[in-house]
């Protein structure tokens, strides 16, 4: 028997098609093209996706330290060939000292220098050298992660973030003269400035309408924090249609419909999925270029400086009103994300797992 390669969620994420966050979409993604792959993570009330392996491990909630033994004692039992743990570096650090002769994979999705366990040059220092490898799902992040450390020393592996295309809806033979905003609703993700661009562009485009979709956090039913009120409260006075969080494959489906994406992120993204998964679905896209945002993009992006809503709705109007720009963008949108099949990007990361330690 074949040991599985085990792929380790955050604490907080949920292995469901009604809750999974970005994580648990990549994952799921990865492991849909990876021999023998289990999924860890807490237990998820309505069953997760059905189509791969996983194993709720830890209760739906609990301690950090409870999670930490909970994979532990998971580790022990199953006997990998390797572990990917995403999200958690003390994890990554307490499993490779436990079972030096599994291949522990530290997964990063977001900025290293933020994170519990890897804001000092000591702590990355340490992760470097005690793991098997540590992957960042982008350049912009492993740039950041290397920053104090010797550029001689062994780097972070940067493997992209995948699209599944057999997720991906029918594009809209018409689509909707209609503008989209997709995340969570934060002030990092910019969700202001696009309700701000879209009060000053829509009175200019008869015809074209607005949407936001998305919540605080991820999944249904969730109870909605004063600045999301205050969102769909200017919404509404933007003539802004206000949609709130809904599943994966709904969100899929208005990308497929809809013309142009809005991206106006303040935080430093790694490699965002709604990026890429926009462009999958045929949207133009408007985007910051925070983060890695610009290296999921490449090309297929017009940018606009972060907080700007005036560059914003510039940007959304000239795309408007242009339909040969629109094709464009969306062209070499599908040209890029075609690089990030999930076939694709999984052999890169089975070829990683093979590499010795």
């Amino acid at each position: 028997m074949t040991a599985p390669v085990l792929m380790v969620l955050p604490p907080r994420e949920k292995f469901s098609p009604d809750y999974a966050g970005a994580i648990s979409i990549v994952v799921h993604c990865l492991a849909l093209a990876t021999p023998d792959a289990v999924v860890l993570g807490r237990a998820v009330g309505d069953g997760g996706f059905a189509d791969v392996a996983f194993r709720a491990v830890a209760p739906s909630s609990g301690s950090q330290l409870g999670y930490i033994w909970a994979m532990i004692r998971a580790v022990r039992n199953l006997r990998p060939a390797s572990v990917d743990v995403h999200q958690h570096p003390n994890l990554a650090l307490t499993l490779a000292r436990l079972f030096p002769r599994i291949k522990i994979t530290l997964v990063l999705h977001n900025n290293p220098l933020t994170m519990h366990g890897l804001v000092s040059v000591r702590q990355r220092s340490t992760a470097l050298r005690r793991l098997h490898r540590i992957v960042t799902v982008s350049d912009d992040l492993r740039i950041r992660y290397m920053s104090g450390l010797d550029s001689a020393s062994k780097s972070p592996v940067t493997l992209n973030n995948p699209v599944d295309f057999d997720r991906m809806p029918a594009r809209g033979a018409a689509r909707r003269q209609e503008f989209l905003f997709v995340g969570r609703i934060t002030p990092d993700k910019g969700v202001d400035v696009f309700v701000r661009a879209c009060a000053k562009v829509l009175p200019r485009l008869p015809g074209w309408s607005a949407r936001i979709i998305g919540g605080e956090r991820y999944g249904l039913h969730q109870q909605e924090a004063q600045f999301a009120t205050d969102i769909r409260r200017e919404a509404a006075q933007a003539g802004v249609v206000y949609t709130g969080y809904v599943p994966q494959s709904e969100v899929l489906q208005a990308m497929a419909q809809a013309a142009i994406l809005a991206m106006p992120s303040r935080m430093i993204e790694g490699f965002p999925l709604t990026a890429i998964e926009g462009m999958a679905c045929g949207l133009a896209l408007v985007a910051t270029r925070q983060g890695g945002l610009p290296e999921a993009a490449e090309e297929a992006a017009l940018y606009v400086a972060v907080g700007d809503d005036e560059a914003l709705a510039g940007a959304m109007f000239k795309l408007a009103a242009d339909p040969l720009a629109r094709e464009r963008l969306t062209q070499l949108g599908w040209e890029r994300v075609r690089k990030l099949e999930r076939s694709v990007v999984a052999a890169r990361w089975n070829e990683m797992r093979r590499e010795p330690t």
